[in-house]
């Protein structure tokens, strides 16, 4: 795809949320119909792969280019880690109604890449 050109993504119910994978020049979307979706830009604008398991929307996406993983969270306060190199939950972190006072606990979701850690607040 030429650099002037652009290209439109669309998901049914709408988009929350994305990050870009440099390494596999791929886009990660957090969508409302639960679901984490990857996107190859220069191929086309359908949906490569679509990463079900959240049982609500998704509402922060971070992709972890070092480790090729994906990291999802939703508004059921349910995070996932997904492997963007085969397709699968490779785990799943769910916190309890009463850790958290509030609906939106999840403000942002953010990589320390110098100590490849993963900070949420």
């Amino acid at each position: 795809m030429d650099r002037n050109e652009s290209s439109g993504f669309s998901s049914e119910g709408g988009i929350t949320c994305f990050d870009f994978c440099e390494k596999l020049n791929c886009l990660v979307t957090g969508c409302i119909d639960n679901s984490v979706k990857v996107w190859n830009p220069a191929e086309n604008a359908s949906c490569n792969e679509i990463l079900t398991g959240h049982f609500n929307s998704v509402t922060h996406v971070l992709v972890d280019e070092k480790r090729l993983n994906v990291i999802s969270a939703d508004r059921d306060k349910t995070i996932r880690v997904w492997s963007l190199l085969r397709p699968q939950c490779l785990q799943t972190i769910k916190f309890k109604e009463g850790d958290f006072a509030g609906k939106n606990i999840f403000a942002s979701l953010y990589l320390d890449k110098e100590y490849g850690k993963y900070h949420l607040s």
